[in-house]
């Protein structure tokens, strides 16, 4: 299955796509189409995972690492950090549910922000060997697969 990168006129990234379907979803949110490029499973788990950016520059997909690495948080850090992103996550999907009642993926998104919802910070076993929250986050068991960055 094809995985793509979707881009704003300026090459920054704006979407992640598992499939072709999701691809044609995602970058005909605007007019004109919003620009594509197929990537690697392997970078489309990467910049999921915030251990790659991409871009894109004059057509072709530039990666970059990041320093970015949450095992190596302290619990402290960690717990900040799940926090905000539950917070921030949560508040993105809250706004695409209400606006999208029709969309073919809301069970999904709803399903994803049930479990936000439900991560107790304080019960967790801190710290965390993932190299992300995203990536602990679907590793969970009965936990949505869907990346974040994939969000309509």
């Amino acid at each position: 299955m094809a995985r793509h990168g979707i881009f704003n006129e300026l090459g920054s990234l704006l979407y992640l796509a598992e499939s072709d379907a999701e691809k044609n979803s995602l970058s005909n949110r605007s007019w004109p189409a919003y620009p594509t490029s197929e990537i690697s499973d392997q970078l489309f788990e990467d910049v999921a995972h915030l251990q790659k950016r991409i871009t894109l520059e004059d057509g072709s997909v530039v990666e970059t690492a990041t320093n970015y690495s949450f095992a190596t948080l302290t619990a402290e850090e960690q717990s900040a950090e799940i926090t905000q992103k539950v917070a921030d996550q949560s508040e993105s999907i809250e706004l695409f549910i209400a606006s999208n009642p029709d969309n073919e993926e809301l069970p999904i998104w709803q399903d994803y922000l049930s479990k936000l919802e439900a991560i107790d910070v304080d019960t967790l076993d801190l710290p965390i060997s993932n190299n992300s929250f995203q990536q602990w986050f679907n590793q969970q068991p009965g936990y949505p697969q869907k990346k974040f960055l994939q969000l309509p």
